[in-house]
């Protein structure tokens, strides 16, 4: 018994599809610390377009093509995440599939790409291949596949940050896909493609419109920002009562940190107080000079970071970077040390590490244990 009726594989909309759904997760350029991403994604594209003309030819129904795509799916995702099929791979991958588009949206960019993270630009290509080259192969409304690249499009528009360079190759290659897709139907087909083209491009536009040269820049999405924020930095004890408990008699023995570096450090930061009037003090003054994109409100700006940091400001000098190791002994209070204007920081634990973007203040809402 046969499947459906099928149609022999349209190649030329094949390619075009897989290369627009490849361009589509170009945007994670801005966002990625590196273009690690490129190879899952180019991964998911090949393995989707696979997909697609194996189920067109063996004329499987939906039922089948759907099974078919979720056992490859899951099979080439662990290589996509760890490079070789291995219990860890699929850990990683299942890690990434459930929680890396939650960890991107919560990451300061740029982000390292973890093998958990290299599951969103695959995942992201293949469901945009899949779903162009199936429209491709299997409907008769010629313009139908474009949804899929566009859907690809979006979705990364939503993850990422905005980027004007990668965004004008992007809105160009769509337009030279679009035109050629037009070009190469039948004269008397034109008219109808157009008017959908009209259509769809109306319905894409407030997604792919900002991000297009000449708009005007509008932020990411962050999830951050609508998490719940259980601690105050403010209901912690002040830096200068944490400064002055270490100074009492008794402690003077007492190794708080230490600290390995090849240069030498003699100044170290506790917490840098935004405005201290003998009483009230502050690691976080929410006032309307706040840097460009930091978020208003004190509890708010303690932003939890990742292995790479934000950049400093611009009053900041940036051009020294020094390496160090500090091994935590006994630290009191959420205040973590840090030399100069912390830029990037590689914990052996699971730390929930916050920085103040506008002093550079590191805190921790758990405090680290000793040996960390």
């Amino acid at each position: 018994m046969t499947g459906a009726a099928t149609r022999s594989p349209d190649w030329p909309a094949t390619a075009l599809v897989s290369g627009l759904s490849f361009i589509a997760t170009l945007g994670f350029r801005s966002t990625m610390s590196d273009l690690g991403f490129l190879l899952p994604a180019g991964l998911g594209c090949l393995g989707a377009v696979g997909v697609s003309l194996v189920a067109l030819r063996r004329r499987f129904y939906l039922g089948e093509s759907v099974a078919l795509s979720f056992v490859v799916f899951g099979l080439l995702g662990a290589v996509a995440a760890g490079g070789l099929p291995t219990v860890d791979s699929y850990r990683a991958f299942l890690d990434g599939l459930v929680g890396g588009w939650s960890t991107l949206l919560s990451s300061a960019p740029p982000t390292d790409l973890t093998a958990a993270l290299r599951v969103v630009p695959y995942s992201i290509a293949w469901a945009s291949t899949l779903i162009g080259c199936e429209l491709a192969n299997r409907n008769r409304f010629p313009i139908a596949p474009l949804v899929g690249p566009l859907t690809g499009l979006a979705v990364t528009i939503a993850l990422t940050v905005e980027d004007s360079r990668v965004a004008g190759f992007q809105g160009v290659a769509f337009a030279a896909g679009a035109l050629l897709w037009s070009a190469r139907e039948a004269v008397v087909r034109r008219l109808a493609n157009g008017a959908v083209l009209i259509a769809v491009t109306a319905l894409a536009a407030p997604i792919v419109g900002p991000v297009l040269p000449l708009v005007a820049r509008t932020d990411r999405f962050d999830l951050r920002q609508h998490q719940e924020r259980p601690w105050d930095p403010l209901s912690a004890p002040s830096p200068l009562v944490v400064l002055k408990a270490s100074l009492k008699q008794g402690r003077s023995t007492e190794v708080v940190f230490t600290v390995r570096s090849v240069e030498p450090i003699t100044r170290w930061s506790l917490a840098v107080l935004d405005s201290y009037n003998g009483v009230v003090w502050s690691v976080a003054d929410d006032g309307s000079d706040a840097p460009a994109g930091s978020v208003p409100g004190p509890t708010a700006r303690f932003e939890p970071v990742d292995t790479r940091l934000p950049e400093p400001p611009h009053d900041i000098d940036a051009t020294r970077t020094v390496y160090y190791e500090l091994t935590i002994g006994r630290l009191d209070g959420p205040w973590v040390p840090v030399a100069g204007w912390p830029d990037e920081q590689h914990v052996d634990t699971l730390a929930d590490l916050r920085l103040n973007i506008a002093t550079g203040t590191l805190a921790t809402p758990e405090p680290l244990p000793p040996g960390t």
